[in-house]
Parts: structure tokens; C-alpha cells; sequence
């Protein structure tokens, strides 16, 4: 191979990684944000459908509480919020005590643990919209927590819990990473293919001006 092609080859070479290398990290840097803001949005999308439900649930529970702040009249109100609902209801007092949880009976719900310490539950006692997403200890599998203030006259108040399961979104968000990932391999690709040929077509005047150039030095 002669001077002349070696030189060639190397420009077009170098041109050509330089190309590939800033279309490889475009192409990372889209499908991380794209991944990313959907997450985002079919989380926030869920947190919000989840919110409303408890909100409407409120005025149920206010009443109840307001009577008789008892797991006696509490837990069969958390059962059938969480049928009509279709999702876990928990009631907790403000000392984080369980007053009624749709999982449990009425046997059993006294025994759970103090919730006070929960993310959600704590956001919630302190007068916001407490979420949280985490595995279950008790069902084993991930969940969305969404934890509201329900005030009660002048008295301390309770909060109102629901969660349902996150794993559905995360098995769509998995998907929709592989299909986010197949397109950008594809679109790297012919990136890849074009970046050749763009080089090629720039690379060969280039040198054969540098061969002109060194003929006249020379």
C-alpha cells in the first residue's frame, strides 16, 4: 500500500470513530432521558389516579372515625372501601397504631406494626400527600403507598393509605425499555452506515488536497 493510501485509510478512520463515538453517546444519552421520562410519567399518572381515590374516600372515613376511633368499627370500613376501590386500605390513628387494614381481619390487624415510621405515613402526619414505592413485607411484592391527612374534628386526626401493586407499571416500563433499546440499535445502525459513507465522501478530497499540499511542499 503506498504512502498516499495509508494516509487515506488513517484520516478516514479517524473521522470515522470521531463519528461513531458522538452518535454511540447520542444515542445513550436519548434512550436513558426517553426511559426515564416515562417512569416518570406512568408513575406520577398512577400516584395521581391513587390520590383521588383516597380524597374521595375521606368524608367515610372521617365519619367513622368520628364516632368510634375503634379497630372494632374501623376494619370493616378499610374492607369495604379497598372491594369498591379495588385496592389495600389502611386506616392508621396519628400515633401510627392500625386502626384497619383491608389485608388483614379483625383478629390480626392488631398485631401489625407501628406505621409511624413509614415514609409515606410520616409525610402524611406532617399535613401532605405521602408516596412511596417498596416491597411489601406482607404481601411480597412492589407497591405504591399513598398516604393522606384525615383530620377529625379538633382531635389528632388519622391518616388513610392505599397502595396497589407497582409491578404491573414496572413489567410495562421493562418493556417498553427493551422496545426503546431495539429502536436505538437499529437507529444506531444506520447511523453507522451513513457516518461510513458520509467519511468516505468527505475523507477522499480531503486527501487528495493533503497529497497536492505535500507535492508542492515537496
Amino acid at each position: 500500500m503506498s504512502d498516499r493510501s495509508r494516509r487515506s485509510a488513517s484520516l478516514y478512520w479517524r473521522v470515522l470513530a470521531s463519528s461513531l463515538a458522538v452518535a454511540a453517546a447520542v444515542a445513550v444519552t436519548s434512550g436513558i432521558l426517553v426511559s426515564r421520562s416515562w417512569e416518570h410519567q406512568a408513575r406520577a399518572g398512577m400516584t395521581s389516579a391513587v390520590t383521588t381515590a383516597a380524597r374521595v374516600m375521606i368524608p367515610s372515613v372521617r365519619d367513622t372515625l368520628a364516632h368510634s376511633p375503634t379497630t372494632l368499627a374501623v376494619q370493616p370500613l378499610a374492607a369495604e372501601l379497598a372491594r369498591a376501590a379495588g385496592c389495600r386500605v389502611t386506616i392508621i390513628a396519628s400515633d401510627g397504631r392500625v386502626l384497619g387494614d383491608s389485608e388483614e381481619t379483625l383478629e390480626t390487624v392488631g398485631e401489625m406494626q407501628n406505621h409511624a415510621t413509614r415514609p409515606e405515613v410520616r409525610a402524611a402526619l406532617s399535613g401532605g400527600v405521602g408516596t412511596s414505592v417498596r416491597r411489601s413485607a406482607t404481601l411480597n411484592y412492589a407497591m405504591l403507598y399513598v398516604a393522606i391527612p384525615v383530620h377529625v374534628g379538633a382531635g389528632a386526626g388519622a391518616v388513610l393509605r392505599l397502595a396497589v401493586p407497582f409491578d404491573a407499571v414496572s413489567r410495562a416500563l421493562r418493556e417498553i425499555r427493551l422496545h426503546v433499546v431495539a429502536s436505538l440499535a437499529v437507529g444506531l445502525l444506520l447511523a453507522c452506515l451513513l457516518s461510513a459513507w458520509l467519511t468516505l465522501r468527505l475523507t477522499q478530497p480531503l486527501s487528495r488536497l493533503a497529497h497536492v499540499a505535500r507535492s508542492y511542499a515537496a
